[in-house]
């Protein structure tokens, strides 16, 4: 698979997979990639095996989409620990130790 631009500003190369998740519709793939500093979701196409959109970043004080950059982990565990799309595919959830977020990944938004 192809990545859009650089992984995390500072974080280095990811330490690992943490979670995989394939939309409904089959067309898409989330991978949730633990840094040293943060942990971030990319999507991807299937078909295509590229990066469709700007990866949403979880971090201290919050979540972000669309932004590359560090910060201090995820909750307790500092890792995405389970991923899945919605009905439609159009909104990701992603969940860590002590945060759920609701990421509509095609408009870049993070909803909840």
């Amino acid at each position: 698979f192809e990545r859009k631009g650089r992984a995390c500003s500072g974080a280095g190369s990811p330490q690992a997979v943490t979670a995989l998740a394939i939309s409904p519709n089959h067309k898409y793939l989330a991978v949730c990639e633990q840094f040293r500093e943060s942990a971030k979701v990319s999507v991807f196409g299937v078909l295509s095996r590229k990066q469709v959109r700007s990866s949403l970043t979880h971090q201290s004080g919050g979540t972000k989409a669309g932004s590359n950059i560090g910060g201090g982990g995820i909750g307790g565990s500092g890792r995405v620990v389970s991923a899945t799309f919605s009905g439609d595919s159009k909104h990701l959830v992603a969940v860590s130790a002590d945060l759920i977020t609701v990421w509509s990944w095609e408009k870049e938004k993070v909803e909840f």
